[in-house]
């Protein structure tokens, strides 16, 4: 799945051989938001409550591995078939 990273800096730490490095959308915004008030209501952080009141998108990046990507626009090409889900794991290990 998808991963949220603190820190511009940690970009170097990353192997890019499977997965891509990118910037956060809005949606992403919304969802890492909701991430981290739930951390936040689990825990009662005080650093996760600094980072939702200072949250500057560009502060994060996200690390999407290149096959889930590919499989979640598969679904959403097969989303009007019977069974997304097989149709779309049929597509792509089919090749």
């Amino acid at each position: 799945g998808v991963v949220y990273i603190f820190g511009r800096h940690n970009e170097a730490h990353v192997n890019t051989e499977l997965v891509d490095i990118k910037d956060l959308n809005a949606k992403d915004e919304k969802e890492l938001k909701a991430v981290i008030e739930k951390h936040i209501a689990y825990t009662d952080s005080k650093k996760a409550k600094d980072i939702l009141e200072k949250f500057d998108k560009k502060d994060f990046f996200k690390v999407m591995p290149r096959d889930y990507e590919k499989m979640l626009k598969m679904l959403d090409l097969c989303k009007n078939e019977k069974d997304p889900n097989l149709a779309a794991f049929l597509k792509i290990t089919q090749k």
